[in-house]
Order: structure tokens, then sequence, then C-alpha cells
């Protein structure tokens, strides 16, 4: 297994292309994956096409429970999941009752997003498949134009994370402050040089101030 790039009370990042850390990392070694995948809708340099099926299947043999992959609201990226095997189980919507500065070329803002899911509990801490989170007051807007609020993130953790969570896609870390909060443990893979030192930064911070709580 290759020596993680940062590692620390819990959390453990690799800097580098996911499709390479994966293959490393043993089947089963993680409860859970929460991550937010590339959509190919081009919105970065890093977002010109959907992860390939490989990143699935790594994610399926690494974790003993549940994958949860947010998703892009247009068809077309919507029904190219199915062209991933197996094709996801069930459907989380995350809805924004208020967003801030995502919208499409009309100018009309999106209220939902997908999250693709296989392997979910029949029972979880989730009292509903709709979980409205407002974008407001929690985006570290310098960080990632994609980052998804922490509160967001601490329900999925808490609910479907188990001891340990992975985010390959690791962005700004937003996955990786939500499993510090929350008490789980975190395997982050980010590709991006910028992205890897904001979301080591974010989560030394997130981990000094739960020591600081204790």
């Amino acid at each position: 297994m290759r020596k993680a790039d940062y590692e620390c009370g819990g959390v453990k990042l690799y800097l580098g292309d996911c499709l390479e850390i994966l293959p490393t990392l043993e089947a089963g070694s993680v409860d859970a994956v929460i991550t937010d995948p590339p959509y190919g809708i081009n919105i970065a340099r890093w977002d010109s096409s959907m992860p390939p099926q490989q990143v699935l299947d790594e994610c399926l043999r690494i974790a003993c429970g549940p994958v949860l992959w947010f998703g892009g609201r247009q068809p077309e990226e919507i029904f190219a999941f199915g062209d991933y095997r197996p094709q996801p189980e069930r459907l989380l919507i995350w809805y924004t009752p208020f967003s801030l500065g995502w919208t499409t070329t009309n100018g009309i803002f999106h209220k939902w997003h997908p999250i693709w899911c296989w392997r979910l509990p029949k029972k979880s801490t989730l009292k509903r498949d709709v979980l409205a989170v407002n974008t407001e007051g929690h985006h570290d807007w310098g960080s990632h134009p994609c980052a998804k609020p922490v509160d967001l993130m601490k329900q999925l953790a808490d609910a479907f994370g188990g001891s340990g969570t992975l985010d390959p896609f690791m962005g700004s870390g937003t996955t990786g402050v939500a499993c510090v909060r929350t008490g789980h443990e975190f395997i982050g893979i980010e590709i991006s040089e910028e992205y890897f030192a904001i979301a080591k930064r974010r989560i030394e911070t997130a981990q000094a101030q739960l020591t600081l709580a204790l």
C-alpha cells in the first residue's frame, strides 16, 4: 500500500490520480465511499469527462458498504449513469431551498442535485430521500467552484460513513471536514496540488478545532 502524503488523527490524504491510488487500497477497507466526481460538463479543466467504469469498480471493491456519487442535473448527465455497471440502485436528492451562484446559462437557479447510490442500507438515520440544505453560508468560494455544504456531507457521513469513508475526488476537502467533525475516519485522494493543499489546510483546521473542543 502506498504511503499517504498526509496522515494524522484518522485521516489519510493522497496526492495523485485515483486511478493509480485506488488499486493500492485493500478490499473492504472502508465502510463507505462518499464522493462528488467530475460531471463532464466542462465547468473547469478537470471536468471534461465523467469517471471511467474502473473508478466505480474500485469504489465497490474498497467499500464494504454503500457508495454515493453526486451527479449532474442535465438529462444527458443523468442518463450517462445508465452506462455504469452495476447501475445505481437508488437515488437521493440534495434540494437547495436557496441557491447561491449556481445557475444555468439562461439564469435559472438549480434547485436539486442527484446523488447516485449503490448498496444503501435499508435503515439509516436519514428520514427521507430528499435532503434540504442551503448553499448560502456553506461555501468556501475561494476553494473550489463545486464545493458542497459541510452540513450536507455531515448528514451523509453520519448516515452511511460507518467508521471510515473514502473520497477519491476530494477537491477542497469538504467530505474530509465533515468526517472529522462527525468522528469518522477519512481517506481522501486528489490529483490537483492546489486543491490538495486547500483540503489539507481545511482538514487540519477542523482537527484543531475538534481538539480545542475536547
